[in-house]
């Protein structure tokens, strides 16, 4: 259960990522 949610967890800060590096414009 916990390896669950740590692999959601990261998911969502590399979306969160990906998502602020293309508003930054890079």
């Amino acid at each position: 259960m916990q390896k669950k949610v740590t692999a959601i967890l990261f998911l969502h800060i590399k979306t969160f990522f990906q998502d602020y590096s293309e508003k930054k414009g890079d």
